[in-house]
């Protein structure tokens, strides 16, 4: 099986060049490794060219973000598995061979490899990802000591800074969405596979370490901020039914009020305002695609909700147990109401 392996780089050579360096010892023979240069500096990309020489590189003039960039990426692979890598990470010698394994097994799939933070290895940054019901996303494990997970597990979406899909899910999946260019392609990707029956999966055997927050840092700012909530309401517009819609309405919408005392407390209330803003102005977008999802979904709403966690357990909501506490009760309510229906 030949892997194609997609790194998109903005303005950080030095870390693409680390990512890079890590790759070079990588044990499976047959991958290509091809590198996206949004916003390129020729000069700095020939520098890095000269450095890699079997790897491809392509430069873009314009910022394409993640997802515009990975697109690139991937219509310029030959792998029948194409790897999504970020270049905040480093990878271990034999990261490959478990997902070349797993993607022979399981031909229709998506799946990662078990992720740790670059700064503490023996931490988990994630083994896989999950979201509640109302779109909040959040990686599993992070924070825990390895050991707990042994074998490849079932996971609602994988992690955007190592996601491999085989070339036959790709094909039905299709490419990221480049509206949601920066934050959540990767959960409105693995949900859009799940609604056609690609599922998703975590393989502990392949091993790689995670600078957290490279590019936005790893604390909840007011421009990441921004990027996670336009994209968390795109995306549950689009995802879930208008039944399921007017379930979840009432808590959602508490949940926004919520989350506007929260944003004015904190300085926040002008990206929060922004990113409805932004909704609004897409909306026609939004739902262009929310009709061509609706139309080709193979998978109903029931089986998304019990994939669902009822529980978010993230770091951002460590200094704000009342939120949590909210969000959990209202999840977990929704979650059995929708059940019944």
């Amino acid at each position: 099986m030949f892997v194609s392996i997609i790194i998109v780089n903005y303005r950080d050579y030095d870390m693409t060049e680390d990512c890079l360096h890590s790759l070079t010892a990588t044990t499976y023979p047959d991958y290509e490794v091809i590198v996206v240069d949004n916003e390129s500096d020729p000069d700095e990309l020939e520098k890095l060219a000269r450095k890699f020489p079997a790897f491809h590189f392509f430069g873009s003039d314009q910022n394409l973000y993640y997802a515009g960039g990975n697109n690139l990426g991937i219509k310029e692979a030959r792998g029948d598995l194409i790897i999504l890598l970020n270049n905040d990470t480093k990878v271990t010698p034999g990261w490959l061979e478990p997902l070349v394994n797993f993607a022979r097994e399981n031909p229709k799939s998506f799946c990662q490899p078990q992720i740790f933070f670059m700064d503490r290895p023996e931490v988990i940054n994630s083994a896989g990802n999950t979201m509640n019901v109302f779109g909040f996303s959040f990686p599993l494990g992070i924070g825990q000591k390895a050991g707990g997970l042994k074998e490849p597990a079932e996971v609602f979406y994988c992690s955007g800074a190592c996601v491999a899909a085989t070339r036959e899910a790709l094909d039905t999946v299709g490419l990221l969405d480049s509206l949601l260019y920066n934050y959540y392609e990767d959960v409105n990707w693995g949900w859009r596979a799940r609604l056609l029956g690609i599922r998703s999966f975590v393989v502990p055997e392949s091993v790689i370490y995670h600078k957290w927050g490279g590019s936005y840092s790893n604390k909840l700012g007011p421009k990441k901020f921004f990027y996670l909530e336009r994209a968390r309401m795109a995306s549950v517009l689009r995802n879930f039914t208008a039944r399921t819609l007017v379930v979840l309405a009432p808590s959602l919408l508490l949940i926004d009020v919520a989350m506007g005392i929260y944003c004015i407390k904190s300085g926040m209330f002008r990206e929060k305002l922004a990113a409805g803003i932004d909704v609004w102005k897409n909306l026609g977008s939004i739902m262009s695609e929310r009709r061509l999802i609706q139309s080709t979904r193979k998978v109903s709403d029931t089986q998304i909700i019990r994939a669902c966690s009822m529980e978010i357990n993230h770091p951002y909501f460590d200094s704000s147990p009342a939120a949590k506490k909210l969000l959990d009760g209202l999840s977990a309510a929704c979650m059995k109401l929708l059940l019944l229906l």
